[in-house]
């Protein structure tokens, strides 16, 4: 599995976990889902069934998208101390 992969599969399995011990749910991570299957991104038992968690992230516009995966795959370094401002969330 390719770096990138491997860090989005992590990413997505610590946000399912933290998930179900958020919602006090006791689940056994069974294997990461199979995009080929159209599967969610982590598959889980809860007692006798099986269930499978999507994990999607919300940006405020496509930059931000960007950024975050250039940073993610160590493209772009962030500076200590570095703090990128936005507008205010509208209702």
């Amino acid at each position: 599995m390719r770096k990138r992969a491997a860090d989005k599969f992590a990413h997505e399995k610590a946000v399912g976990d933290q998930l179900l011990e958020n919602l006090k749910i006791e689940a056994k991570f069974e294997r990461p889902g199979d995009p080929d299957k159209n599967e969610p991104d982590v598959i889980y038992k809860i007692t006798e069934k099986i269930v499978g968690i999507e994990v999607a992230i919300a940006y405020y516009e496509d930059s931000d998208a960007k950024d975050a995966a250039e940073i993610a795959a160590g493209e772009k370094p962030l500076d200590p101390g570095e703090i990128r401002e936005s507008e205010p969330i509208k209702r």
